[in-house]
């Protein structure tokens, strides 16, 4: 769980996208993506569930591919 590995003073967040956008220009194209889950609380317990992903860097046609495969899901 992240809160057992955050601690600002001693061992901050650093993004992954935000250390991209911060290298040489070359690896501003790389396909990156992001996900965050909320899926189980502080000790495991199942509760409510959520969570998002971002796509940085991808063809707008995979996208658009992801986006059609995720919202197949949604339905029972």
């Amino acid at each position: 769980y992240q809160t057992n590995i955050y601690q600002p003073e001693s061992r901050p967040f650093h993004s992954f996208k935000k250390v991209l956008r911060s290298m040489d220009s070359k690896f501003q194209e790389l396909e990156l993506v992001s996900f965050h889950s909320i899926s189980k609380g502080m000790v495991g317990e199942c509760g409510r569930r959520g969570g998002y992903f971002e796509l940085s860097g991808f063809d707008p046609k995979v996208i658009a591919q992801i986006y059609k495969i995720s919202s197949a899901s949604l339905c029972p």
